[in-house]
């Protein structure tokens, strides 16, 4: 199915090691995934969207456990009350994923 196929690029493009490579990607696979949305109904896309959502919040909360294991200072307490500012403000590569360990989480 489409979302089957969605998913699969998903996981794969999440497998990429670097944050670099994901920037990189990232718009290639968002045509991508237009590309294959072209036709479907309003039904299927919502769906989709909906999933690609959850995908992207479960992605986020993976990312913040995996760097809390790594570097306890980007640990954010209550970050639900935090500012917007103070929580870009945290540099990306604070939050990187020693790749060592990356077998162990999953």
């Amino acid at each position: 199915s489409l979302n089957s196929l969605i998913a699969v690029l998903d996981a794969d493009f999440h497998s990429l090691s670097s944050i670099h490579h994901r920037k990189q990607y990232r718009p290639s696979l968002d045509r991508i995934k237009c590309r294959l949305l072209e036709g479907t109904s309003a039904q299927e896309v919502r769906a989709l969207v909906l999933d690609m959502q959850a995908r992207l919040l479960l992605d986020m909360l993976g990312n913040g456990i995996e760097s809390a294991l790594i570097n306890p200072a980007t640990l954010v307490s209550e970050p639900w009350h935090a500012s917007s500012e103070m929580l870009h403000g945290i540099d990306p590569d604070a939050m990187t994923v020693e790749p060592a360990l990356v077998s162990s989480i999953q």
